[in-house]
């Protein structure tokens, strides 16, 4: 993602430099090893294919989009 670039929720923009289209059948092979790439440990990323992968078997098609930390953060701050 480039540094510059706004995160803003419902208002998502993919493109080939900040995005990824795959049909659903390499969704999870895909999710293992970006995940790992991330730093997730092998806990975290079963999770999060065990909770999306029922949502993304209802397509043919996925376009994912991971957004860096700060550009989240920026859009949905946290206060505690």
């Amino acid at each position: 993602m480039v540094a510059s670039e706004a995160f803003i929720p419902g208002q998502t923009s993919y493109q080939p430099e900040n995005s990824v289209l795959l049909p659903v059948q390499r969704i999870t092979q895909y999710l293992d090893r970006t995940l790992a790439l991330l730093g997730l440990h092998t806990s975290a990323r079963t999770d999060f294919v065990t909770y999306w992968l029922p949502r993304f078997l209802q397509h043919k098609h996925i376009a994912l989009r991971f957004v860096s930390q700060e550009a989240y953060e920026k859009a949905a701050p946290l206060d505690i």
